[in-house]
């Protein structure tokens, strides 16, 4: 008898709110704009405190620094120190102008937009029970209870949060359903949680059964199964860099203030210098994070290699995407890293496939497709080693 690696190992018809009504569907059909996004954007309370109080430190800098200039200007005549104090003024301007649009809706959905582009397009599927399919128009996608139990409901629709950023979403607005009830989405936000509770990661997730529907292996798909634990530098992670050079302009901005005024020893010589020291820790630990620190992420897998196509599952999402999307294979003595177009990695174990053979199938057919894309050269400038391997 044939085992079928998708069959669930606890019958779905035991679990008694996976049941389906018209009521436990919810259609879509219609394209993600970036005004969607915006209405879904979530506040971030912390970060915007943050902001307001280094407003507060930096507009008696600027007013200060800008009478100060005046003053000596009209009084002494001194044109070099008028135009160092109007330089500071400048600078500490730009930082305030940044903070202040920093609060704004429609700057931080434009800057969060131009980082994760794919976020914007094609949405066409449904939510349910099992959770969610969707179709972007390039790539099918799953999402399920677990991945789901973080999902935000309001009456202007459903954010569903992504691996990578508090930024980085889909923002299904009540505009691309077919009939957007809250009552209802908070309802399946309910069973979401409760099945992402008591859902067990072993062979397979029980509660796959959508994904499992609607993607069957194609003829010589090699099949993987298996755990994946990986240990992955946050260096990798764009956020965390953003996050570290952001904190050093704040930083290098409050010293050039301290410096400025370290003569006159006035109100704005000691606001700057707490606030240099406090930026200047900050900045320090999260430059220490970014170079030196790790993440472990650890799940349980499913999926296939086909020719042109690879699918991967877990507890928390699936998706399928062609060969054609893959930008880079890293290939380790015994894992397979795939970096796709939307620099999302994917990991392929040695032992989550059934032989040697069918490893090296798998290898041989990431690999080629990515040496086409780069022109035919050797497939060997697409492999780089991997300084964190799974383990």
């Amino acid at each position: 008898m044939t085992i079928n690696p998708y069959q669930p190992t606890i019958p779905l018809d035991t679990l008694e709110d996976v049941s389906r009504t018209s009521s436990d569907r919810s259609l879509f059909d219609g394209v993600i704009k970036r005004q969607d996004y915006q209405r879904l954007l979530p506040n971030r309370q912390f970060l915007w405190w943050l902001q307001a109080v280094l407003l507060l430190v930096l507009m008696p800098v600027l007013v200060g620094s800008i009478l100060i200039a005046a003053i000596k200007l009209a009084v002494d005549g001194l044109i070099l120190e008028t135009f160092v104090i109007m330089s500071v003024s400048g600078t500490t301007m730009v930082v305030a102008g940044l903070c202040i649009a920093a609060m704004r809706t429609g700057w931080r959905s434009r800057k969060y937009l131009s980082r994760f582009p794919d976020l914007i397009g094609v949405a066409r599927g449904e939510f349910n029970r099992d959770g969610l399919l969707t179709h972007d128009g390039v790539r099918q996608h799953w999402i399920g209870p677990t991945g789901l139990s973080a999902a935000n409901v309001s009456k202007v629709g459903i954010r569903v949060p992504l691996p990578g950023s508090p930024y980085r979403y889909l923002a299904f607005t009540e505009r691309i359903f077919e009939s957007y009830s809250p009552a209802q989405a908070e309802n399946l936000l309910a069973i979401w949680r409760k099945n992402a509770a008591r859902s067990i990661p072993t062979d397979p997730n029980p509660i796959a059964n959508l994904w499992a529907s609607a993607t069957e292996p194609p003829k010589g798909g090699i099949l993987f199964k298996g755990y994946c634990s990986v240990q992955e530098p946050l260096s990798l992670s764009r956020e965390m860099k953003e996050k570290a050079i952001g904190e050093t302009i704040i930083t290098l901005v409050t010293l050039a203030v301290v410096v400025f005024f370290i003569s006159d020893r006035n109100f704005i010589f000691w606001a700057a210098t707490i606030s240099a020291l406090i930026c200047g820790y900050s900045c320090y630990q999260t430059w220490r994070q970014f170079l030196y620190g790790t993440m472990q992420r650890s799940w349980y897998q499913y999926g296939w290699v086909s020719d042109s196509e690879v699918a991967i599952c877990h507890n928390e999402w699936g998706t399928i995407f062609s060969h054609s999307e893959i930008t880079k294979v890293e290939v380790g003595s015994n894992y397979l890293a795939i970096v796709s177009g939307t620099d999302t990695r994917y990991y392929i174990l040695r032992e989550q496939v059934a032989d040697d053979i069918a490893w090296l199938r798998i290898n041989e057919l990431l690999t080629k497709s990515t040496a086409d894309q780069s022109g035919n050269k050797d497939a060997s400038q697409a492999i780089a080693p991997e300084p964190y391997p799974p383990r």
